[in-house]
């Protein structure tokens, strides 16, 4: 037999195998998909249609094979407003008492990307993680394979892996079941304290609104700003730099008119604080944003540098200033907090014994350390930033 027949034999074979396993999606489903992602802003679009294809197919593919297996999809992370289009995947689809977590994927290659949030994080934590192929043009959808959380742990530790840059961790395609009817003998036979998930601990809220922060938006490299360069992020929310001269500022005579610049402002603000014993690293470099929230126009400062090291390693500084915008004033009760990933690490709040027209806060870490900060107005209202890090470019980087 000629290789080339061969060939055409296991061509044959792979359509074979697609056909038999393919879930064909109907126009109506089709919409049903777009309509879900229409919703949400526009760059969140694509990846919400390819989630709702995925949990359509999989609802189909389930019902042909195992209708006494009860799906619910009423805490699914799709039909949530706050994760549907930051969370690249379907989180909390309950089938028999198991949390299951679709991703959509395109054509499969070597690798699945999961998000950071659902291994993370106990909330979207998975008994069983399900990779569904999306054909959108064939208008199928694939059940391809699944991987059990306990498995996903077990592989973890003997081959770490390091999270991308978008948030998600790119798990080998051979770590996942590749016979997805055992996904089925599972989900019957099996139950849900067979696979241990991490413990969801009370009075989590606020931890958890930061730690999906961190798990799920790019951070600011405020390490570029040393270099007058601005990623993307910075763009999006608007930062604006401060000129280099912002810093010999610091030590002019402190000004009160409510016409003077952002930098004029800032360099009074800082002498100020030096006067009280803030130090400012050396070639420290400063920005500022603008925003109205609830009617109130505030700004807020960030200035960044690096620090001496600990221990060898090179460490950073962020000290943010909160005010309002000129001829306008902070109300009494607005606090700013800063966090990392293991909580809360300094928090301002401005109360009726508080006269200063100014909150600041300076946190210090290491330059693999991100640091998130959040807004809170008197009413709960509150505003959390992308998270600020900092990774310098050498020279001839």
């Amino acid at each position: 037999m000629s290789e080339s027949i061969m060939y055409s034999f296991d061509l044959l074979d792979e359509i074979e195998r697609v056909s038999d396993a393919a879930i064909a999606l109907s126009p109506d489903q089709m919409r049903q998909a777009a309509e879900l992602s229409r919703r949400l802003p526009d760059a969140e679009q694509w990846q919400t249609y390819l989630n709702a294809l995925a949990l359509i197919s999989f609802e189909e593919w389930l019902r042909g094979r195992a209708r006494e297996v009860v799906l619910n999809r009423a805490d699914c992370s799709l039909l949530h407003p706050s994760y549907a289009g930051t969370i690249p995947a379907v989180c909390n689809l309950n089938a028999n008492q198991f949390r299951l977590c679709l991703i959509a994927t395109g054509n499969l290659t070597d690798t699945v990307s999961v998000p950071r949030a659902a291994i993370e994080l106990p909330e979207f934590v998975a008994h069983f993680y399900v990779a569904v192929e999306i054909r959108e043009e064939q208008q199928q959808g694939i059940v391809q394979g699944f991987l059990r959380h306990d498995q996903l742990l077990a592989c973890q530790q003997s081959h770490p892996l390091s999270p991308d840059a978008d948030q998600t961790y790119s798990l080998p395609y051979d770590w996942f079941e590749q016979d997805p009817d055992r996904l089925l003998l599972h989900l019957r036979c099996l139950e849900p304290d067979a696979i241990p998930l991490p413990e969801i601990t009370r009075d989590r809220a606020t931890t958890l609104s930061n730690l999906f922060q961190f798990l799920t938006q790019r951070a600011v490299n405020t390490g570029l700003w040393l270099r007058e360069q601005w990623d993307e992020v910075a763009q999006e929310v608007a930062w604006v730099l401060l000129p280099p001269t912002a810093t010999s500022m610091m030590r002019s005579p402190v000004q009160s008119s409510f016409q003077r610049s952002p930098g004029e402002e800032f360099a009074a603000i800082v002498q100020q604080l030096e006067r009280s014993g803030l130090r400012l690293p050396a070639q420290a470099r400063g920005a500022y944003r603008d925003w109205i929230m609830a009617n109130i126009p505030l700004r807020l400062y960030a200035i960044v540098g690096e620090v001496p090291p600990t221990d060898q390693r090179p460490e950073w500084s962020l000290l943010l200033v909160l005010g309002a915008q000129p001829r306008t004033s902070l109300p009494q009760g607005i606090s700013l907090q800063v966090s990392d990933p293991t909580g809360i690490l300094v928090e301002r709040t401005l109360d009726s014994q508080t006269t200063a027209d100014y909150l600041f806060v300076q946190v210090s870490g290491t330059w693999d350390e991100k640091f998130l900060a959040s807004i809170t107005l008197p009413d709960g209202e509150r505003l959390t930033l992308p998270p600020f890090g900092f990774q310098p470019v050498r020279g001839g980087e």
